[in-house]
């Protein structure tokens, strides 16, 4: 009886000290996951709608209300205008040329005149078979007889006045780019007189404006 006693309270110490040497336990975490919201991501700029001609609204409206860049009808010049100066753009630029041949040995005419307009020259060039003048004039009537005057930029209003050439001699004058001259008074023919009875050929650019 008495070793059964002794052998009950042996275990009872070996299980005290087996308790108080055990690892403590630790309590289990738990991590719930973060619901994380989605990123808003805000455009810098609006993207504009186009037109069924691919064109903005808006670039159709500022070009409704620019002032108008002048019109190309004869009697009329470009105009450019930038809001503060107006830029007249040279007749020979602006309207469309015209173009006259020279193949005479007596004075003819080479453009008819316009009611209200003048003939601006573009461009001329001329060599004549022998020693020859001949000059670029303006009037009317019958080969610009009457009112006869030169021509603006060129010489007299008679062929002694105006270019004197040597035999196979000429001149070219003018790119076409701009006017190198103009008639003074408008409604004019354009002629070309020449003195002696020598070919003189070549031709001329112009413009009516």
């Amino acid at each position: 009886m008495a070793i059964a006693f002794v052998a009950l309270i042996t275990l009872a110490v070996f299980a005290f000290v087996g308790r108080a040497q055990a690892s403590p336990r630790r309590a289990a975490l738990k991590f719930a996951p973060a619901t994380l919201a989605p990123a808003r991501f805000e455009p810098a700029y609006a993207v504009e709608a186009y037109g069924a001609d691919g064109v903005s609204p808006h670039l159709n409206a500022a070009l409704a209300a620019a002032e108008p860049q002048g019109q190309f009808s004869t009697g009329q010049g470009v105009k450019i205008f930038d809001g503060t100066n107006t830029m007249l753009v040279d007749p020979c630029k602006a309207q469309t040329k015209l173009y006259a041949s020279i193949n005479q040995t007596a004075n003819a005419q080479l453009a008819a005149g316009t009611a209200s307009k003048k003939i601006y020259v573009c461009s001329i060039h001329v060599v004549v078979a022998a020693a020859t003048n001949v000059a670029l004039v303006e009037g009317t009537g019958t080969v610009c007889a009457t009112g006869t005057s030169g021509v603006g930029g060129f010489g007299g209003a008679t062929a002694a006045t105006g270019w004197n050439f040597a035999a196979n001699g000429g001149i070219v004058l003018g790119s076409g780019e701009a006017a190198v001259g103009a008639e003074v008074t408008a409604a004019d023919n354009l002629c070309m007189f020449n003195s002696g009875s020598g070919q003189v050929s070549g031709g001329i650019s112009y413009v009516v404006q």
